[in-house]
Parts: C-alpha cells; structure tokens; sequence
C-alpha cells in the first residue's frame, strides 16, 4: 500500500512539473532534460525517504 501511494505522488509531481514546463515556451532539448532531472530528483527522494521509513 505504500509503495501505491508513494507511485502516485511521484506521478503527481511529476505531473504538475511537466505542466509548468509547457507554459514555458521553451525548447523540447530544454523540456527533455529538465524532465530527466525532475525524475532523478524525485526517485532519489522516494528512495531515501522509504529508506528512513522502513
């Protein structure tokens, strides 16, 4: 059940970075690549925290 929930904030958040990245104007090399560090920022976190969580 946690790893459920935890699936879907992830998805969220990565959800709502993607939208403010369309409203930019900004080239898809510029979107790629800020997309690639949003998911690396936001396994990294999941990872860590469910590390202290267990």
């Amino acid at each position: 059940m946690d790893t459920l929930v935890a699936l879907v904030g992830v998805t969220g958040a990565l959800f709502l970075a993607v939208r403010g990245l369309q409203s930019r104007g900004i080239s898809f090399e510029n979107k790629a690549a800020m997309a690639v560090a949003w998911v690396v920022i936001i396994v990294l976190l999941a990872f860590v925290l469910q590390r202290f969580a267990a």
